[in-house]
This record gives C-alpha cells, sequence and structure tokens, in this order.
C-alpha cells in the first residue's frame, strides 16, 4: 500500500468514527431512525467501502 493510500484509509477511518458519533447523537435526540440517521448510515456504508477497496490494494 502507497503511503497517500495509507494516510487516506486512516482519514476515512476517522471520518467513520465521527460520523458514528453523528448517528448516535442524532438517533438519541430523534428518538429513533430519522432522515438524518439514514443519511449518515449510507455515509457510514460509503465510507466502508472505500476502507475495503484500500485494503484491498
Amino acid at each position: 500500500m502507497l503511503k497517500s493510500d495509507a494516510e487516506t484509509l486512516e482519514d476515512v477511518r476517522i471520518v467513520i468514527v465521527l460520523l458514528e458519533r453523528a448517528y448516535y447523537r442524532e438517533w438519541n435526540v430523534a428518538g429513533g431512525e430519522s432522515f438524518i440517521t439514514k443519511q449518515i448510515d449510507e455515509s457510514i456504508e460509503s465510507m466502508n467501502e472505500i476502507v475495503e477497496m484500500l485494503e484491498g490494494e
């Protein structure tokens, strides 16, 4: 893996952690699933796909 890919992977993992924090915060405020939690969930899935792609290289 290239150094730039490793740095990107680290950055993407940080984004995932922040998205997860936002997801659970919104979940608690909304009392369950909301439009925002659905959007965040889709973003987390996309970020996980990037992680899989970078780890596969």
